[in-house]
């Protein structure tokens, strides 16, 4: 991901090392949010991230799975003492971050697609 390119929605990301959990994002999710960031004029950028793991990857799997994302600011030098960012990028998160908290319920996809087999649980 670039600097100063706008806010990171992360496609996937997986450890790779011991656990090898990780997030894919649900293409409903993820297309709720580049619309919902387009809507409010908000670039972002898509971000695959191989030796990153969040706790999305194991939410997701949580009761009958949970669709998540997420969403990053980007960097450069990180876990350093010159690491860098953009207040730009930073203040871009925050409005995406706005916009998603002000939605409806309804425009919010949380529920299995249609068509969606679901097991019984007992």
């Amino acid at each position: 991901m670039r600097v100063n390119h706008g806010v990171g929605i992360t496609c996937l990301n997986y450890h790779g090392r011991g656990t090898l959990a990780g997030l894919i994002t649900p293409p409903r999710l993820l297309r709720m949010l580049e619309t919902t960031a387009h809507e409010n004029n908000i670039p972002v950028q898509r971000e695959v991230a191989p030796g990153v793991i969040t706790e999305t990857g194991y939410i997701q799997v949580e009761l009958d799975g949970i669709p998540c994302a997420s969403l990053s600011i980007p960097c450069r030098y990180t876990h350093s003492p010159a690491e860098v960012a953009s207040l730009r990028d930073l203040a871009d998160c925050i409005r995406l971050l706005t916009a998603l908290a002000n939605m409806s319920p309804e425009q919010f996809p949380i529920e299995p697609e249609t068509g969606a087999t679901q097991e019984a649980r007992p």
